[in-house]
C-alpha cells in the first residue's frame, strides 16, 4: 500500500511518528538537507500543516533538529492560535496550501513517475 508506514504513525504518539516520518524519509531520499526532512515531517503535522510558508520557515529557523521540532510539535497541539490560523487558511487558501503540500511530498515520495512506498 502507497504510503502505508506513512499511516502506520499517524496513530503512534506524536514524538514517536515525527522520528519515524523523519527517519524513513530520510532513508528513502538521501542526500538532501535536514530541513528538507524537517519540513516534510512539519507539513505532516495538523495544525501545522495548512499554514503559510512564512509561518513554516520561521519554525523551521528556530526548530533546526528531529528532538527539537517534535518537542514543538507535542507542545503546539494545544495553541489555539495556531488551530484557528489553520482553519481560517483552509476556508481561504485550501487549494493553494494543498498544491503546496503535495507538489513538496512528491519531492519525497514519487521517483522517476512511480510512488514509493514507506514501510
Amino acid at each position: 500500500m502507497v504510503l502505508s508506514r506513512f499511516i502506520k504513525t499517524l496513530f503512534q504518539s506524536k514524538k514517536k511518528s515525527c522520528a519515524a516520518i523523519f527517519k524513513d524519509v530520510k532513508k528513502r531520499r538521501p542526500g538532501k538537507a535536514d530541513s528538507d526532512y524537517l519540513k516534510f515531517v512539519l507539513l505532516s503535522k495538523p495544525p501545522l500543516d495548512y499554514q503559510e510558508d512564512h509561518v513554516i520557515e520561521n519554525i523551521l529557523k528556530e526548530f533546526r533538529s528531529i528532538n527539537d521540532l517534535e518537542n514543538f510539535i507535542c507542545d503546539v497541539q494545544k495553541d489555539e492560535t495556531l488551530w484557528a490560523l489553520r482553519n481560517k487558511n483552509l476556508k481561504r487558501k485550501s487549494k493553494e496550501l494543498t498544491m503546496r503540500n503535495n507538489e513538496f511530498f512528491k519531492l519525497f515520495l514519487v521517483k522517476n513517475g512511480t510512488q514509493f512506498h514507506i514501510h
